[in-house]
């Protein structure tokens, strides 16, 4: 790296800065994910086309890590309206066990949780693109697939999370429906 003039402008950032821009990110977030941020920052840097050329001051890198705190906070905003919306599909939005008549709700754990129940391929695309907010040609990229299967994987993702958010003794009744409309299938005739 002692050829790169860009990575070296960016160590020597990263040496100086990294603490406060850090610092910063930590007054609104948990250590991991202001140590998350704060590396986002420098590695961002990087992206700059003219890099060389500017003068980056540590205001500039605390203004690209408060809009990474920013897009962080609407995302998880975002990914919970989505999560409850998937927990409302079923009709009965925000009532108790005593309210719906007794009817017994999968757990709904948090997020991560709910997302360990997806393929890791749909899991993947969930997290990139709904939780991270990368669009679809970002998070293609970064898996090295093609859009299209990006798109197919995060609709397949989120219609798996909707399923998840239904009453059990709701599924449990399709399960036997369904049970029951086969019970008369090949080989059998109808009385």
């Amino acid at each position: 790296m002692a050829d790169d003039p860009r990575g070296n402008m960016v160590l020597g950032l990263f040496e100086s800065h990294y603490e406060r821009v850090y610092a910063f990110a930590r007054r609104s977030l948990d250590a991991s994910a202001a140590e998350d941020i704060a590396q986002d920052v420098f590695a961002r840097l990087l992206d700059l086309p003219d890099l060389e050329r500017r003068e980056i001051s540590v205001s500039y890198l605390l203004k690209i890590a408060d809009n990474l705190v920013k897009r962080r906070y609407w995302r998880r905003r975002k990914l919970d309206e989505i999560l409850e919306d998937t927990r409302t599909a079923s009709g009965k939005p925000g009532r108790s066990a005593q309210a719906d008549g007794g009817a017994r709700w999968d757990a709904t754990p948090t997020a991560p949780g709910e997302l360990s129940t997806l393929r890791p391929c749909e899991r993947e695309v969930v997290e990139l693109v709904v939780c991270r907010g990368l669009s679809y040609q970002q998070a293609a990229s970064a898996l090295g697939v093609r859009v299209s299967d990006v798109n197919n994987w995060k609709h397949r993702g989120i219609q798996r999370l909707k399923q998840h958010a239904v009453p059990q003794d709701e599924r449990r009744g399709d399960r036997q429906r369904g049970t029951a409309r086969r019970g008369g299938g090949f080989g059998q005739r109808a009385s």
